[in-house]
């Protein structure tokens, strides 16, 4: 059975070997999340496991992690450790939030930007006077239903016109595994296909198509019924299937991300000062 899911972390485990030519996997736990490495390094590793070449990481939330008093702030220190490792040091950023806002488990792009700090105009207007912020800027691109464009276009143009160092691209993914949905978080190098979770592949946004770094930054929100069913043929095969709590879940991890991110791209920040400044 073809196992579908954009979490690299589950196509290696799909494959049931002890290692797989060209992937160096690594693992590493804290009490309140784990941390899987997967570098594909190989034509070989990345025909095997059916994504790119390139580095990805997936920061795997404790289900207890809300009960810790200091459970919250700590993955927001995580993550945004994470996302250094991806960041360039220097440069302008734009961020795009994929996916359709007006549908929960499509919306966590969109949902991120409310929680992030935009300066792009402030830098423009007083460009002495935030020496300690970097150069950011947002869009919610939409989808082609409902804005007539496809997202890749809008963002290309975009780069066209203000011409960011780099781009992060945040968008909903597919899982296999029940248990990763709204749990995990997936950071890579390769950029992204916005859709090809659900087979609505849609223009790529990748360092290639863009001719700069691309950063891609998902949670997997749905799940095909045939992966859990693990029946290919059964004829619900292309129902896809959410769970229950994605509202609050949605909620909370949109601004774990926001907030992961304002700590990775403003590293002269603390935490206070990221909620100062977003309150």
């Amino acid at each position: 059975m073809n196992i579908r899911t954009d979490l690299a972390y589950e196509s290696y485990g799909a494959n049931q070997a002890d290692s797989i030519p060209g992937v160096a996997v690594t693992e590493s736990h804290h009490p309140l999340y784990g941390i899987h490495r997967v570098s594909i390094i190989s034509r070989e590793g990345s025909e095997t496991l059916g994504k790119p070449p390139g580095n990805y990481v997936t920061l795997e939330l404790a289900k207890n992690y809300k009960y810790d008093p200091q459970g919250v702030e700590t993955l927001f220190h995580a993550l945004g450790e994470m996302l250094t490792e991806f960041i360039p040091k220097e440069g302008s950023c734009l961020i795009a939030g994929l996916g359709n806002a007006s549908i929960t488990a499509d919306a966590i792009g969109p949902r991120v930007l409310h929680h992030l700090l935009i300066t792009r105009h402030l830098m423009d207007a007083l460009p002495d006077s935030f020496p300690h912020l970097r150069c950011v800027a947002a869009l919610a691109p939409g989808v082609l239903g409902t804005t007539g464009i496809e997202s890749g276009d809008m963002i290309r143009a975009i780069v066209k016109e203000i011409s960011p160092d780099f781009i992060v691209c945040i968008d909903a993914l597919a899982a296999a595994d029940p248990s990763r949905l709204l749990t995990t978080i997936q950071l890579c190098d390769t950029g992204l296909v916005p859709g090809s979770g659900i087979g609505n592949t849609r223009a790529s946004l990748t360092p290639d198509a863009l001719g700069i770094p691309v950063i891609a930054m998902g949670v997997p929100t749905v799940i095909y019924a045939d992966t859990i069913l693990k029946n290919p043929q059964n004829p619900q095969h292309e129902l896809i299937v959410t769970p229950k709590e994605i509202d609050q879940a949605i909620s909370d991890l949109s601004k774990l991300m926001g907030y992961g991110l304002n700590l990775a791209l403003h590293p002269g920040l603390t935490l206070s000062d990221v909620t100062h400044f977003l309150s």
